[in-house]
């Protein structure tokens, strides 16, 4: 299959997630803040031990909604994402995984998948 039609159903599959499956979140980095929308997930490590690395939580957030005073941005270190759930508002950071990457970037580049911990409830 051409690249092209693979990118197409790709960024299709993106859109149908993205409205089917996705939460708006706040993602913040010091006074800076966006509320895009994030589809949930979890990653798993294969470590070089033969254990597993399991993030506590990944946002799959589109790169073009990620921007922040005006600029696009890619995930650092530090970062910090909202999440309303319940009746509390649960703040996770960003944070390298094993791979020693705070993101990653699928081949067509139509999700950045953030690496997050839980850190406690936003104030």
């Amino acid at each position: 299959m051409p690249t092209d039609r693979m990118q197409a159903r790709q960024r299709w599959l993106a859109d149908q997630k993205i409205e089917n499956e996705s939460q708006s979140v706040t993602y913040r980095r010091a006074a800076a803040s966006v509320t895009v929308s994030a589809v949930l997930a979890k990653k798993f490590f294969r470590l070089a031990d033969g254990g597993v690395y399991v993030t506590e939580r990944d946002f799959l957030i589109r790169p073009a909604d990620l921007v922040l005073s005006g600029s696009p941005a890619t995930p650092a270190e530090g970062d910090r994402i909202d999440l309303v759930e319940g009746s509390a508002t649960n703040r996770y950071e960003v944070l390298p995984a094993p791979d020693g990457q705070c993101y990653s970037l699928d081949p067509h580049r139509t999700f950045l998948r953030v690496h997050t911990k839980f850190i406690g409830v936003a104030t």
